[in-house]
């Protein structure tokens, strides 16, 4: 719902987090985190262009545990594994409002600095070696701070465009 701004007369988008950076990828970041909406979009970071899909937070740090304990295997005893997932569980929670209700999604939203996007089956387009998938195809997430980001540009670029 759009809120009147009495005093200059104008309307305002609902809430953007306060971050330094495009107001739009933004409220796109807020959406992933808070809404659950998912979305294929290419970034443009420090010169290099990353592919995925845009997704929330809690779906990064649910995935990210999951893979590092897959990652370290057998290194990490069973009470460190589970200390791993307590640990992305507990930020899924009170960052990004997993099985919150929406009272409570609310308050967190408008309380929290938007300061990561995430992506999953994330990779990176290079000129002349095409597309570099991170992890499996489709299985590579990536996180990089949201003021850092360049540009973006809604939609995802697949490995047959490369080819071109």
């Amino acid at each position: 719902m759009l809120d009147t701004n009495e005093a200059a007369g104008t309307q305002s988008a609902p809430h953007v987090p306060a971050f330094d950076g495009d107001p739009i990828l933004a409220m796109l970041t807020s959406m992933a985190n808070f809404s659950g909406v998912e979305l294929d979009i290419t970034l443009f970071v420090g010169g290099v262009v990353i592919s995925g899909v845009l997704i929330g937070g809690a779906e990064y740090m649910e995935a990210y545990a999951r893979q590092f304990n897959a990652t370290l295997g057998d290194a990490l005893s069973e009470e460190d594994q589970r200390s791993t997932i307590e640990f992305a569980e507990g930020i899924a929670r009170d960052v990004y409002a997993k099985d919150a209700t929406p009272e409570q999604k609310t308050q967190i939203r408008t309380s929290n600095k938007t300061m990561f996007i995430h992506l999953k089956d994330a990779r990176f387009v290079t000129d002349g070696a095409g597309m570099i998938f991170l992890g499996e195809e489709g299985q590579g997430f990536w996180r990089g701070r949201l003021d850092k980001v360049d540009g973006f540009t809604l939609g995802g670029i697949s490995a047959e465009q490369t080819d071109q």
